[in-house]
């Protein structure tokens, strides 16, 4: 037996009149292959009595590839999957190397490729079958533009996923969040939790929600996620066990094969697409060490209306980024002018800053709360 479209049309059947009784895909995948009596390595084995069709095999061999590891013998497999099914998408990505540039060449090209045959479907979304192919790759390529840094573009990949599947199987949600996050887009993070109920104790939405709270000083509302996560996941507190933002933890934790729900490990996957910010913005671990332990209702705050707190023995001018709680278009605007260091903003003087097109009086206020200097001049 191998996974042919019968098998697929009755896996979809079993998923369409029974996912109600299960709650995840992948719950209801695994009781239609217990139905079926499919072990997990079934996809190595087939009836030889009945022909294998040419994208099958193509798959075989990249399964098989995946797991060799001479480099050269998985090159020839993965070639030879491509002469068999030469948009074997999986198999491109397997032959890359490690240039990054080239990397993302290769993705784009295959999305090109992919959508146009995707234009072509129904373009229902995931609930059809023929349809997730392009689904699936639509997810790696989000991942990786996460992954380098490529931020906008992978927005734009996630949000795709996540408007096209209403079960949002491929888990866009999360790539959302912390794109937010990282973005400082607090309206739109706050408005994804929202938008799925069902999802407001997952602790790995949380996490991102809580930080992007914090650095767009929406405090209040950060320390009573916090409250909910510290009921939430038994493991919290072992985040708060350093003087510094554990990284090594999260780098070491963040990549589980698989993981537990409410776990060190599903806060450090959380956490990992943020380092960026644990490391860039100095207040945001002493705020969410303090909120962890403190015990009263509401964290002490200054007595402007800024919703800042004060920490014992915290830093007050940001170590890093002097563009902290800066909104996005703004901090866009001074990045690509290089304007992304504190030494770069005493070689100019306020005035040329204000002058800048998009540079309002609230990102001016801003950049002085975090102490940022500028040149004495005109």
């Amino acid at each position: 037996m191998h996974f042919n479209d019968d098998i697929f049309r009755l896996l979809q059947e079993f998923i369409d009149a029974n996912q109600d009784q299960f709650s995840s895909i992948e719950e209801t995948v695994e009781a239609f292959m217990d139905q079926q009596n499919i072990s997990p390595e079934a996809e190595d084995q087939w009836d030889e009595t009945e022909p294998l069709l040419a994208e099958e095999e193509s798959m075989l061999l990249v399964r098989k590839a995946s797991r060799e590891s001479n480099r050269t013998k998985q090159k020839k497999m993965l070639k030879q999957a491509l002469k068999l099914w030469p948009d074997n998408y999986e198999a491109e990505l397997l032959l890359m190397d490690d240039d990054l540039l080239e990397q993302l060449k290769t993705y784009v090209t295959i999305e090109k490729r992919e959508r146009a045959k995707w234009l072509k479907t129904d373009q229902a979304g995931w609930i059809n079958w023929e349809e997730r192919h392009y689904w699936k790759f639509k997810g790696i390529y989000a991942e990786f533009l996460l992954e380098v840094g490529l931020l906008s573009a992978a927005q734009e990949q996630f949000q795709d996923l996540f408007d096209y599947n209403d079960m949002d199987n491929l888990g866009a949600r999360y790539g959302l969040m912390s794109i937010y996050a990282r973005t400082y887009q607090w309206d739109k993070a706050k408005r994804l939790l929202e938008q799925v109920p069902e999802d407001a104790h997952d602790d790995m939405l949380l996490v991102p929600l809580i930080c992007v709270s914090v650095l767009t000083q929406h405090t209040d509302y950060a320390y009573d996620l916090m409250q909910t996560l510290k009921e939430l996941n038994p493991e919290l507190g072992k985040l708060f066990r350093h003087e510094a933002a554990p990284i090594e933890m999260i780098v070491k934790l963040g990549h589980p094969g698989s993981y537990n729900l409410y776990s060190l490990e599903s806060l450090c996957v959380a956490l990992y697409p943020l380092i960026p910010l644990l490391v860039g913005a100095a207040y945001l671990y002493p705020w969410l060490k303090h909120a962890y332990k403190s015990k009263a209702k509401r964290l002490p705050q200054t007595k402007s209306a800024t919703n800042v707190i004060e920490f014992p023995n915290a830093q007050t001018k940001p170590a890093t980024d002097p563009l902290a709680g800066i909104a996005v278009s703004p901090r866009e605007i001074l990045e690509n002018i290089g304007l992304t260091t504190f030494a770069a903003f005493e070689k100019v003087t306020e005035a040329e800053v204000a002058k800048l097109r998009g540079i309002g009086p609230q990102t001016m206020k801003q950049l002085k709360a975090n102490q940022v200097t500028f040149k004495i001049g005109t």
